[in-house]
């Protein structure tokens, strides 16, 4: 970390699992399936979420495995599907 010269941060860098991975996206899962990307969010109408659960690290990785260390948002729809 380096510093200003009246001692603040001038910069935070992430380091660990997510830099090596070069994602510190959380994993998506709606009505139980694993979505490849974050942003499949942007593709999910309000009008059909049921509801938003969000699970922090270790609940995260306790519930869906280790891909799961950069919490896990979990939504549920009104319309499940059959």
């Amino acid at each position: 970390m380096r510093e200003t010269s009246n001692g603040q941060p001038a910069r935070l860098m992430n380091r660990g699992p997510s830099s090596i991975l070069l994602s510190s996206d959380p994993l998506v899962v709606i009505d139980g399936v694993r979505m490849i990307d974050f942003r499949t969010l942007d593709q999910v109408p309000a009008q059909i979420i049921s509801s938003i659960r969000i699970l922090a690290g270790h609940e995260g990785t306790t519930r869906y495995g280790t891909g799961a260390g950069n919490g896990v948002i979990v939504v549920e729809t009104k319309v499940q599907p059959d």
